[in-house]
């Protein structure tokens, strides 16, 4: 801008810049009013479609004229071409400079002003408008002359969607242009800017609220894939797990509002506005909260634990109760102790009667195999019998010799399992005499074999 002034308007001060523009305090020539006027950068004044996108803002809020979204009151360009909107001047902070100062707010109040907001947006949805760039620095908190509290106004429509294609010069965006701001984009801004409706603004008031009440976005990342990856795949931590005095019912809200899949979210920002408004209003020991966190909506173990190991800004661990382990685990570790020492036992002394059962069954067969006492001190009175050697059947019987006989060995005996009773000793062998008488007497007798 090359000079102070703009069309009608007169430039006072400059208030602030932003990625667009510059927003100047200026007064009309005639009338003296304070108004806000945003510039666009010269460079983005040169692009038709940043004009386009530009004026949508001034064309969208004219049509709201609703308390709780900034007013338009004129637009046009500079000499230097370019391009300006003229808006209600507003004193106050936005809801970004309020959450830096206080780390996180009063559930309470954070339902409040989160209840306006989404009031505000079901005025503009209702009018065919979906906001797609909805922030804490595009939510301004102002004191109006007649109420005692701040109220909200919502800013910034630049990049606002008109439903209506056909009115004039409505922005046109490409399928595959991304706009937003990434820590509040949802999953369908993500993919692309031409699918998205209504209820992508319910998840970034989403992603405001779980802010507002927990000091941190719900995900922080290093970079613009990092929260990109974050909206489209992992769930949000428990709110409750990072404040825990929060109401169970405002989690819950915030788990639907952040759903991935727009039909799981709430589907108008009017259900949103009564949820909200039912949670400022009602008594606190009507609310159920806990001191405890909360568990998470149903999803893998590991993907919660990467939503909470990004790192955070606004609060600190400290504020993170701990809960301490339930008095009633005791007694079942001592049950478990007392299982647990009765298995050993039991398992040794199983151990011990093994190792004897296998002593004395590798000791019998040797007792057995040696030979008995008895049996070697009874020799044969004619002469010392031929030793025979032991054989696994019953020997041939002997043919008739004219030798005194001899003994016939007893087999082995078999080896007794672990669990037979103990063998009882063979008897000792019997002698027997042998006469032969032939006939006619005195033949001679031949052995075969």
């Amino acid at each position: 801008m090359r000079d102070d002034r703009l069309g009608n308007y007169r430039v006072v001060s400059r208030i602030g810049e932003g990625g667009m523009g510059t927003v100047y305090r200026a007064e009309h020539a005639l009338l003296g009013k304070a108004v806000a006027v945003k510039v666009l950068r010269p460079e983005l004044s040169q692009n038709p479609d940043m004009v386009d996108r530009f004026f949508n803002e001034a064309r969208g809020t004219a049509q709201l004229r609703h308390p709780g979204i900034v007013d338009v009151f004129d637009f046009g360009y500079c000499a230097d071409g370019a391009a300006f909107i003229v808006m209600e001047l507003l004193h106050g902070e936005s809801l970004t400079s309020r959450i830096a100062r206080e780390g996180r707010l009063a559930w309470p109040q954070a339902c409040r002003f989160a209840r306006q907001v989404a009031s505000s947006l079901a005025a503009a949805h209702r009018a065919g408008i979906v906001h797609r760039d909805l922030k804490p620095d595009n939510v301004f908190l102002v004191i109006e002359p007649d109420e005692a509290e701040e109220r909200t106004k919502v800013l910034d429509f630049g990049i606002a969607k008109l439903a209506d294609a056909s009115a004039r010069g409505s922005v046109r965006t490409r399928a595959d242009l991304v706009l937003g701001t990434p820590a509040y984009m949802s999953p369908q801004q993500c993919r692309g800017a031409g699918q998205v409706d209504h209820r992508s603004d319910i998840y970034s008031l989403g992603c405001m609220l779980f802010e507002m009440v927990c000091g941190r976005p719900p995900f922080v990342g290093e970079g613009f894939g990092d929260l990109i990856h974050a909206h489209m795949a992992m769930l949000p931590p428990a709110p409750r797990g990072l404040v825990p005095e929060l109401p169970e019912a405002l989690e819950q809200l915030i788990f639907r509002m952040l759903a991935k899949a727009e039909a799981d979210r709430p589907q108008s920002m009017a259900a949103v506005a009564a949820e909200l408004d039912a949670l400022a209003e009602a008594p606190s020991d009507a609310i159920p909260s806990s001191t405890g966190p909360s568990s998470c909506p149903p999803i893998a173990a590991d993907a919660i634990a990467r939503a909470s190991a990004v790192t955070t800004h606004g609060g600190s661990a400290g504020e993170v109760t701990p809960v301490p382990p339930a008095p009633a685990l005791a007694p079942y570790r001592k049950l478990l102790y007392a299982f647990a020492l009765a298995a050993s036992l039991g398992m040794t002394a199983t151990v011990i009667a093994v190792v004897l059962l296998a002593h004395r069954t590798a000791a019998a067969p040797a007792s057995q195999l040696a030979p008995s006492p008895q049996i070697a001190q009874a020799p044969p009175p004619a002469m010392p019998p031929q030793p025979v050697p032991p054989q696994p059947v019953p020997p041939q019987p002997v043919p008739p010799q004219p030798v005194p006989p001899q003994p016939v060995p007893l087999p082995p005996p078999l080896l007794p399992s672990p669990a037979s009773p103990p063998p009882v000793p063979p008897p000792p062998p019997l002698r027997v005499a042998h006469q032969v008488i032939t006939e006619p007497p005195g033949a001679e007798l031949v052995r075969h074999g």
